[in-house]
């Protein structure tokens, strides 16, 4: 139950640094940079959960084995909730890192000149 509220934990100082990062002037590698951050973030989050969903341990040895030599053999019916699940977070974080990027675009150097 531990990594249940390191979730937690993280995801809060997430949407705090997202919420404090709307006022701030950034290049655009800075933009770039921090928009593939939230997607990654995202991305891992949902590997997490759904393994986690799996295992009841997050990643562990049975999750890298499963990645290394496939799902053959599986029937992914019965995990058809599980599935949409993950395609949805991964349209998610592509939107969320999305925003960000376009958002924060739109903020203007306070410090030049007119």
């Amino acid at each position: 139950m531990l990594h249940n509220l390191l979730i937690l934990i993280s995801s809060a100082l997430f949407i705090v640094s997202i919420y404090k990062s709307r006022n701030v002037y950034a290049t655009k590698k800075a933009r770039i940079f921090f928009s593939t951050t939230i997607f990654t973030f995202v991305i891992l989050m949902a590997f997490f959960l759904v393994s986690d969903y799996f295992t009841g341990n997050g990643v562990d040895a049975s999750v890298i084995y499963h990645l290394r030599y496939g799902l053959s053999g599986s029937g992914f019916g019965e995990y058809i909730s599980i599935i949409a699940t993950s395609i949805v977070l991964i349209i998610l974080a592509f939107a969320i890192s999305y925003a960000i990027y376009s958002k924060t675009g739109k903020i203007t150097n306070p410090q030049q000149s007119p």
